[in-house]
């Protein structure tokens, strides 16, 4: 906001300084061509300009901060207290224990036999005979064993859990509550002023002057031929005008604000703290018990049963010397036999188990928190606003005195032709050849 007036300020003191310029003269060179007197002194003059400058003043507002304060409230800490018990318990431990089972086995042995065999002519001659052999069969038969199996049953076992239990507690709490209020507020304010201003404006003419020229026929030639050239000059008459002009001013206006402004309340609330507390909770746990059953198992053994069986063969008979001789037979023959088996037996035993529990105790002890409240306070704030201050300044003028040492051609055909202007030099000319040239 600062900026802006300060900027509009800057804008007015522009315009009023380019109101208080002449307009500019188009041309000057028959100034220069006509009147080759000497330059004047230039003449200056005192004018009041309103200037527009920022100026700092000092406001009070209100603001808020938070501030923090310590406050004590008792709290409460929950811990863990281990306690040792101790129970007792039945497990079933398995041994290992051997026992003899009588297995009936078949073993092969030799046997030596005396035959009748006949040499000297030997006479084919078939023959028949019976033999006894011992032809393994497999048996089935089944075997009553003792086995251990788990048996699941329930089982009541109550238990002490923690359950945090909500717990009302009534706090006292500050907050800050918006409200709307209004205030004058001061603001600069632009509007447009017609104001008169003055000008000055060259109503010259063109004319056609005769003027001598020196131009030698020949460069032998010592005397000059005088010849005579018109040309058209331009003849200025500057003249002041009065014109309206638009300036913009400013003012200082009283313009109501909404502000808004925060005040602190007090207000009880209710909140929710967590308490530990111990209860009781029965639950059903699955155990096992071991327990012995009866099984029969099937088993497989080879028995060799004795078996008659019918032979055809060809003998060949000695006609003249028979003869005894003497041979070995295989034969299977069944023996008792002991085994040594092993079995799994459970037998009860009493065991006691230490384990450790831990109880919820609650303590309460003093703490301190940090509670934050809104405070007002005055502060002071530097603002700027655009200030009119009348200064004088120096600018120079034109004067009726000036064609002094001009001559006669300067009033009648120079810068001024009725002798009220200035003269203006040839310096002046150029400079309003450039646009520099203005009366104030």
């Amino acid at each position: 906001m600062s900026w802006l007036r300060f900027g509009n300020g800057l804008l007015a003191v522009g315009v009023l300084s380019l109101g208080g310029m002449s307009a500019y003269a188009d041309n000057c060179n028959s100034c220069q061509s006509s009147c080759d007197c000497a330059p004047c002194a230039p003449q200056m003059t005192t004018v009041c300009c309103t200037e527009w400058v920022p100026e700092q003043y000092q406001v009070t507002v209100t603001k808020y901060r938070m501030e923090q304060s310590q406050e004590n409230y008792t709290a409460y800490k929950s811990e863990m207290v281990p306690r040792q018990m101790t129970r007792n318990y039945t497990v079933m431990v398995p041994h290992q224990e051997n026992y003899n089972v009588t297995v009936t086995k078949c073993r092969t042995e030799t046997a030596q036999e005396n035959y009748t065999c006949y040499k000297t002519e030997m006479v084919p001659r078939q023959m028949t005979r019976n033999y006894t052999v011992m032809v393994p069969h497999q048996e089935n038969y089944n075997v009553t064993v003792t086995k251990y199996r788990n048996v699941p049953y329930q089982q009541q076992v109550t238990t002490m859990c923690q359950k945090w239990v909500d717990v009302p507690q009534q706090i006292t709490v500050c907050r800050c509550v918006p409200e709307q209020q209004t205030v004058q507020v001061q603001r600069c304010e632009a509007y447009q002023e017609q104001v008169m201003m003055s000008r000055t404006v060259d109503r010259g003419c063109w004319q056609t002057h005769v003027e001598q020229v020196n131009n030698c026929c020949n460069d032998c030639c010592n005397n000059c031929c005088p010849q005579t050239r018109c040309c058209r000059v331009w003849v200025p008459n500057c003249v002041t005008e009065q014109y309206p002009c638009s300036v913009t001013k400013y003012r200082s206006v009283n313009v109501p604000c909404q502000v808004t402004v925060y005040r602190q309340v007090q207000e009880q609330q209710t909140i929710n703290c967590k308490k530990c507390v111990m209860e009781p909770v029965v639950s059903t746990v699955t155990c096992y018990r071991c327990e012995a059953y009866q099984e029969q198992v099937p088993c497989t053994r080879t028995v060799c049963h004795p078996e008659q069986r019918t032979q055809n063969y060809t003998v060949c008979e000695c006609v003249t010397t028979p003869y005894q001789a003497t041979r070995t037979v295989c034969r299977l023959v069944p023996y008792q036999e002991q085994v040594t088996c092993c079995r799994t037996v459970c037998h009860p035993e009493q065991r006691t188990q230490n384990y450790t529990v831990c109880e919820c105790v609650t303590t309460p002890y003093q703490a301190t928190r940090t509670v934050c409240h809104c405070v007002p306070y005055q502060e002071q704030v530097t603002c700027c606003r655009m200030v009119p201050h009348t200064v004088q300044k120096q600018v120079p003028c034109c004067n009726t005195g000036c064609n002094s040492g001009c001559g006669s051609s300067c009033g009648s055909g120079g810068c001024g032709s009725s002798g009220t202007e200035c003269c203006a030099a040839s310096s002046c000319c150029s400079s309003k050849r450039k646009g520099l040239c203005r009366k104030g």
